[in-house]
């Protein structure tokens, strides 16, 4: 995750529910790459849970930086000292959303070698 931390202003609460958010993201990711990394080891990993938490996280991922193209204007506005941290996870967020195809192939791949299937969604596509 980023140093960055919430600004002192009107928008300070805002600011930490972005930066929870990209713990979460930054967390999901660090688990998925340990995930794929025990099971290329030889590791014994749930696939089936791997599957569908893999699915899940691709969704939030890409669910979060449609809706912060809408939000991000806001925070930007509430606490303009905070502009330069926002643009940082900014880029914290393309970086991670380059990988998600591949992840997304690469998940549909182990599902179907494994037989296992279905998908958690998180609300509606």
């Amino acid at each position: 995750m980023s140093a960055t931390q919430a600004p002192v202003t009107e928008g300070a609460p805002l600011f930490k529910e972005i930066l929870a958010v990209h713990a979460v993201m930054t967390r999901g990711a660090e688990l998925v790459v340990r995930s794929f990394t025990g099971l290329a080891g030889g590791a014994a990993v749930d696939t089936k849970a791997l599957v569908t938490t893999v699915q899940w996280f691709v969704d939030f991922v890409r669910r979060h930086r449609r809706s912060e193209d809408e939000l991000w204007p806001v925070p930007r506005e509430r606490c303009p000292e905070a502009v330069r941290s926002l643009d940082l996870l900014d880029e914290e967020d393309d970086s991670l959303a380059e990988g998600l195809d591949e992840l997304e192939s690469g998940i549909a791949r182990i599902a179907e070698e494994h037989r296992v299937g279905g998908s958690v969604s998180w609300g509606t596509r």
